[in-house]
């Protein structure tokens, strides 16, 4: 430091992390004056304040989206901060408190779910931010509509008709369900039957709508054998195939089942092993909480019948009841409404 007309200065740098410190000043004196020092001064180094988290809008590639029953449907989202598109952070999609799908932000972001609805409902779109970017809502209106059964047209039929089979819907049964089936096809009476597709599923009288189409009520016991099998007919003690064999395919899946959750309550802050007892849990079975600050970081099927899960709650989290999802790797699922409860 070089003292002129009695005054002198520094510059400090690196004054990091934000502290208190004391500075002395010392004089080493010259020929004509003596040496001294003052006594220390404190300075406080405060911390820069980090920028606020820029405002973001988060949109569908569609404001409207129609998909049939049963069908997937699939929402490009973008989030945008007013200078470019976002990268990172969470983009969630949902029905009411149910979460339908997520995915993280950036220029290949896509939303994919099955709706469990019939109808047209407006879903929430959220980006829940990051730490340069602050969250943002939208929404997006989905309609399902049913799959329509058509009727094949029989054309020229011969004089004595045999029953032919052309289609069964669905193409899917599900573990511990009943459900109806629609047969499609020609020449069917009074005394055509449906033919169970494997054991365990059982299949009730038909009600014959016309000499086309047939409706039976079918049930699926939870000892049915998994996996895929084929719909056929019988007629006077004549079994028939299927005309197009891939239009009468049909699927048994396994739905998982819950009796008991234990325990009911998550706590924020903390990671809870969740115990499930019930039935038809399968290897590879995912799950879902749904709502703000939790997740399921683990499933473990112990048996068929027990599964525990590792989940994560965050401290933000809000208290309230939440529902939890089920999901075979077949397809097979069950929701519980208000299956847990997070409390501080």
């Amino acid at each position: 430091m070089r003292v002129q007309d009695g005054v002198g200065s520094v510059t400090l740098s690196d004054l990091t992390p934000a502290r208190t410190v004391e500075v002395h000043a010392t004089y080493a004196g010259d020929a004509t004056h003596e040496a001294a020092s003052s006594s220390p001064v404190p300075v406080t180094v405060g911390a820069v304040a980090p920028p606020p988290p820029a405002a973001t809008s988060v949109t569908p590639a569609q404001a409207a989206y129609s998909v049939r029953s049963g069908r997937d449907v699939t929402v490009p989202v973008a989030v945008s901060d007013g200078g470019g598109e976002v990268t990172g952070g969470s983009v969630e999609l949902l029905d009411g408190d149910r979460l339908l799908a997520r995915t993280t932000a950036g220029p290949d972001a896509v939303l994919v779910f099955t709706p469990g609805w019939t109808g047209t409902r407006t879903l929430l779109l959220r980006y829940l931010g990051d730490a340069t970017h602050a969250s943002s809502s939208g929404a997006v209106a989905v309609e399902v509509t049913e799959e329509p059964v058509v009727d094949p047209p029989v054309v020229d039929p011969p004089a004595v008709t045999e029953p032919m089979l052309t289609a069964v819907r669905p193409h899917r049964l599900r573990h511990g369900r009943s459900q109806v089936v629609v047969v499609v096809g020609s020449g069917f009476s009074d005394a055509t039957r449906l033919l169970s597709p494997v054991p365990g599923v059982r299949v009730g009288r038909p009600v014959v709508v016309s000499s086309r189409r047939m409706e039976v009520e079918v049930s699926t016991g939870q000892g049915a054998a998994l996996g895929p099998a084929r719909w056929e007919i019988a007629d006077g003690g004549t079994t028939y195939g299927c005309s197009t064999p891939s239009a009468c395919d049909v699927d048994v899946i396994s739905s998982p089942r819950v009796t008991d959750v234990d325990p009911l309550v998550l706590r924020r802050g903390v990671t809870t092993r969740v115990t499930l007892t019930g039935a038809d849990f399968a290897p590879g079975m995912q799950a879902e909480v749904t709502g703000y600050g939790v997740e399921v970081r683990e499933v473990r099927v112990r048996s068929a019948k027990r599964a525990v899960l590792v989940v994560t709650t965050t401290a933000g989290a809000p208290l309230s009841s939440r529902s939890l999802r089920l999901t075979n790797d077949d397809g097979g699922s069950i929701g519980l409404e208000d299956a847990v409860r997070v409390r501080r």
